[in-house]
Formats: structure tokens, sequence, C-alpha cells
């Protein structure tokens, strides 16, 4: 199968591929969980085809966003490639690795991506999202994504402007767990360029 690849100027490559050898660990994994027993995957041509559909996808706005994430935060990626792992079930995405699953819709797969992609980002940089918050909750999770959703909010409006998926972030997250819900109406409430403004101000910049 031909490899997604994608390398704008001095960017990371974004290779989103089906991995094989994780997918049956976390499809056993799910199938165990109780909460879980509806669960119907997809079969592995659907989970194929939609990986494909994610790579046409993809390549239509790797450069406007990674090129976005350095402008917005100043702050440039260490690693020149990320392999993308789809999985035909993963109940939360994460970024290091990346795996993620295989039935978004097409705006919820790009924000997931793009989501990832931030705490790389910082994770190449060594930050902490947290320290550069102007938010501290006893959820970690809401004051890391503070920063992220306001970064989101900056790639959505200003380099996408494409305010639909804006909206369908935070209808999302609103029935999350997480704290994602929160760290939403934090930036709605403090505004998202008063908070990049922090990030650029800040020390270790």
């Amino acid at each position: 199968m031909q490899k997604s690849i994608f390398a704008p100027m001095n960017n990371p490559v974004i290779n989103i591929n089906f991995n094989k050898f994780l997918d049956p660990v976390f499809t056993g994994w799910i199938m165990a969980q109780e909460k879980y027993k509806d669960w119907t995957p997809l079969s592995t041509p659907e989970v194929l085809k939609k990986v494909e559909n994610y790579k046409e996808l993809w390549s239509k706005y790797n450069e406007k966003i990674l090129n976005g994430l350095v402008d917005i935060t100043g702050l440039k990626f260490s690693r020149n490639y990320f392999d993308i792992h789809i999985v035909t079930g993963n109940p939360r995405p994460f970024s290091s690795p990346i795996v993620m699953k295989s039935t978004y819709d097409d705006i919820s797969f790009i924000n997931t991506l793009t989501h990832e992609l931030v705490h790389c980002l910082f994770m190449d940089n060594k930050k902490e999202l947290g320290s550069v918050t102007i938010y501290e909750h006893e959820n970690k999770t809401t004051s890391t994504h503070v920063m992220v959703h306001a970064i989101l909010k900056s790639i959505y409006l200003d380099v996408l402007n494409e305010p639909e998926r804006l909206e369908k972030n935070i209808l999302e997250s609103s029935n999350s767990n997480l704290g994602y819900k929160e760290a939403w109406q934090v930036v709605e409430k403090v505004g998202y360029k008063k908070i990049l403004d922090k990030l650029k101000k800040s020390p270790s910049q």
C-alpha cells in the first residue's frame, strides 16, 4: 500500500497508515470491556478504506495546519517524521505515539489529528502545556487543554477560516468527562488571543 507522506517546507513528514500489529491489541482490549460489549468493529477492508480517506483529507490541510501551528505558537517541531497509527477502535486518541481510531467523520479526524500534533509540538520543545496557561485547575487535563484549545481555535478561525470546526469541537467536548468542556469554557471566557499572547511571552520562548 502506498504510504501517506506530506512534508511541507521544514515541517515534519506525516505518515498515516493502518497499524496491523497494534490493531488486535486495541480491538481485543475494547472487546474485553463490559462497557463496550455492544461495540461492532469495522471490517479490515472498511478500515483500510477509511485510512485512504484520512490520507486524502489530510493532504488538503497538511501545509496550512503545520505552518499555522508554528506561526501561532512561535515553536518548531524537532522531529522530522510522525507516524499516525490508525486502528479499528481506540476509546481515546493519544500523542506518544499518535494512535487514532478508524471511525471519525471528516471534520473530527482533522480536528483530532491537529489536537495531537499540538501535544507533539510542545513535547518537541520540552514545554509543559500547563506551565504556560493562564488557568490552573485541580483537573490537570483541564489546565493543559486551555492552551491546546486556544491554539485549535486560532487554527480553525485564523488559519482555515472554518468556524464549523470550532462549533463541532466544542459540542463534542461537552460530552467529555476529561475536562475538555471546562477548558473550552475558559478559552471562551478569557479569549484565545490573550491566552496565546501568554504563550509567546513565556520565559522559555
